[in-house]
């Protein structure tokens, strides 16, 4: 796959994401801090995109929580 094809198949953050969290989570969305599969997906304007609240610890997270992308800054494209 060339980087046109690439773009083409990830053109923006979401698409990422997507994809990613298929890899990550291909049984279900599951909490990294208890392993808990009743989660719900947290909108605002003060919560960033892909969050998600564990439904039994309360905690917040993200697919990259506990991953060595866990406190980059870089764009999940990259």
């Amino acid at each position: 796959m060339d980087i046109d094809q690439l773009r083409d198949r990830f053109p923006d953050e979401n698409a990422c994401r997507d994809f990613f969290e298929s890899v990550i989570w291909p049984n279900g969305r599951q909490c990294p801090h208890r392993a808990s599969l009743k989660s719900y997906h947290l909108k605002g304007a003060s919560v960033g995109p892909g969050t998600y609240e564990c439904g039994r610890c309360k905690r917040q997270f993200r697919m990259t929580t506990k991953t060595p992308m866990h406190s980059t800054k870089l764009p999940l494209w990259k």
